[in-house]
């Protein structure tokens, strides 16, 4: 076997290759995996979803929108409130988002409703809170454009 070269790794750069590895997954892998912020955001855009659902609905039905808010549910009810249940889409689902556990819903500028001309009844923000941090949308209070804000 004269002037053929062995090709392939050794054992100590292998365990030197895995040890990075490993302390990579160590130093990197729970914020990957951190459940609250995947949470959080997909909460804060189905929520943004159902604001401008919610504009969109009241000026379809030529009556205003109430967009009823608690810590944990954001839903969509007739201009009479929500003692007769949220409003329903096609299908017959009610029209609202439930926050997961470890995540709050609170709505700044008072009680939100959209006019049948869409606009809402003033400037208003709803805040998605996590442990890891919180996420604000932002409703316009002349136009009603939902802006979500980070």
């Amino acid at each position: 076997m004269i002037g053929r070269r062995q090709t392939g790794v050794t054992l100590v750069e292998l365990v030197a290759v895995l040890t990075l590895m490993a302390t990579l997954a160590v130093a990197f892998g729970p914020r990957l995996f951190e459940r609250a912020a995947l949470d959080a955001r997909a909460l804060s855009d189905a929520a943004a979803d159902l604001l401008r659902l919610a504009q969109r609905q009241a000026m379809a039905r030529g009556q205003p929108v109430l967009v009823h808010v608690t810590a944990h549910r954001l839903e969509l009810c007739p201009q009479s409130g929500c003692g007769a249940g949220p409003l329903r889409d096609a299908a017959g689902e009610p029209l609202r988002v439930d926050a997961p556990d470890g995540l709050l819903l609170s709505l700044t500028g008072g009680p939100l409703s959209f006019s049948a001309q869409g606009r809402p009844s003033a400037p208003a923000e709803l805040e998605v809170s996590a442990t890891a941090g919180s996420r604000r949308i932002r409703i316009d209070g002349v136009t009603g454009l939902v802006r979500p804000h980070v």
